[in-house]
């Protein structure tokens, strides 16, 4: 996955990673207005790309998915 958002400060790079994958995977849709299943799959696929590595980026996804940073982490465990 390629992403084509310029990015100016490393903060920016989750909000990026995030947008791409929308636009990408989802026709542009809101990660929080995802089915239960495709947020799964978004999880997942930010773990791939080691986007989950970054400060913060547990708790921001959470937030984006509209669920909580447990719910993440246990997506991280199946």
């Amino acid at each position: 996955m390629k992403i084509n958002v310029p990015i100016t400060h490393l903060s920016q790079s989750l909000d990026a990673i995030c947008q791409t994958i929308s636009a990408e995977r989802y026709n542009g849709k809101p990660l929080i207005f995802l089915s239960l299943q495709q947020k799964r799959e978004a999880v997942r696929l930010m773990e791939e790309l080691g986007a989950l590595e970054l400060r913060d980026a547990v708790n921001r996804m959470a937030r984006k998915l509209g669920m909580s940073r447990v719910w993440v982490y246990n997506c991280l465990k199946t």
